[in-house]
């Protein structure tokens, strides 16, 4: 590669990197954001974005075990984190797609193989969310008659069960095509001439699944999902800590999470603006948090939440970016 070359592709990317930037903070309402730093705990903020920060830590670890180690842990993060802030700042989960994109660089990573990982980690964290929500219930109960209007959108305790009941089955589609995948008799199926085609994309898939069928494999996978996503429910409790108007326990908090969790799944702005906060005020409503404080809780949480993830990941595109330019 010239010198031109390098650099004028280099300059593209701090261009890419810039626009990035304007699509993550266009929908933040950062001058409501900023009215609520005045009373919160700095330094309890900064130890909920470490504990962030080490979430997805964990879950570039999990993911490098689904890819087979066939990639240091240090690349898996940056396109991991790549693909989230994508996910914050681009419509229809992009991310989703650019990870398997990126990762499949490595010639020894299949397109399809990356895909297949994205499935089943999907798989476990809506696995867990439902467990999560299934035994917070025994402790939280939510009024029948409790409403909060978002949009075209009624959120109550009938429109939280439709998409418990739409992630369930979700989980449990993946769950059943796992099973067939592993169970399928391979030889008879690509007999026929005309699935043949397939087979390569069959057998990446069956790589990206791998790591579930031994026992070894699938204990660290199980581990792991649990301390993410206990990782993210301290997060949130940090942060109602450091919020001195905010009185919910440990297990209010979490129900606060799974809830939120679900409603974000209802069509949105990118990064959730709006519906995460609608969420967050409907779940809090059920703990009998005023809808005036809950309202600046959620705001500011979600940027906790959010920031980060999103600054992380342009370095991590940059720092992608520059080492496919070399």
């Amino acid at each position: 590669m010239t010198f031109y070359k390098k650099y004028i592709l280099i300059f593209i990317g701090f261009l890419i990197s810039i626009v990035f930037l304007w699509l993550a903070f266009k929908n933040i309402p950062l001058k409501d954001i900023v009215s609520y730093f005045i009373d919160v705990n700095y330094y309890l903020i900064f130890l909920s974005v470490l504990v962030i920060i080490l979430s997805f830590l964990l879950r570039a670890i999990r993911w490098q075990i689904f890819l087979s180690k066939k990639e240091k842990i240090l690349k898996v993060f940056h396109v991991m984190m790549t693909g989230f802030m994508l996910n914050c700042v681009v419509p229809g989960r992009a991310g989703e797609i650019a990870r398997p994109v990126m990762i499949s660089r490595n010639k020894d990573i299949a397109f399809t193989e990356a895909l297949s990982t994205i499935a089943v980690e999907r798989l476990f964290d809506l696995i867990i969310l439902l467990m999560f929500f299934f035994i917070l219930i025994l402790f939280v109960n939510i009024p029948d008659d409790l409403s909060y209007k978002f949009g075209a959108h009624v959120l109550n305790k009938q429109l939280l069960q439709s998409y418990v009941l739409k992630m369930g089955f979700m989980a449990m589609v993946i769950f059943t095509g796992i099973l067939l995948l592993f169970f399928i008799n391979r030889k008879n199926l690509f007999s026929f001439k005309f699935l043949q085609k397939f087979k390569n994309i069959f057998d990446n898939i069956i790589t990206g699944i791998t790591q579930l069928k031994t026992t070894n494999g699938l204990i660290k996978t199980i581990t792991l999902s649990f301390l993410i996503w206990f990782l993210q429910i301290c997060s949130y409790y940090i942060v109602v800590k450091a919020c001195a108007n905010i009185n919910i326990n440990f297990i209010e908090t979490a129900f606060v999470m799974v809830i939120i969790c679900f409603f974000i799944a209802i069509p949105s702005v990118p990064g959730f603006w709006g519906v995460w906060e609608a969420g967050g005020i409907f779940a809090m409503s059920v703990l009998g948090i005023a809808k005036i404080d809950s309202a600046g809780f959620n705001l500011f949480n979600h940027a906790v939440q959010m920031v980060p993830v999103i600054i992380i990941g342009i370095i991590s595109a940059w720092i992608i970016g520059c080492r496919i330019n070399k």
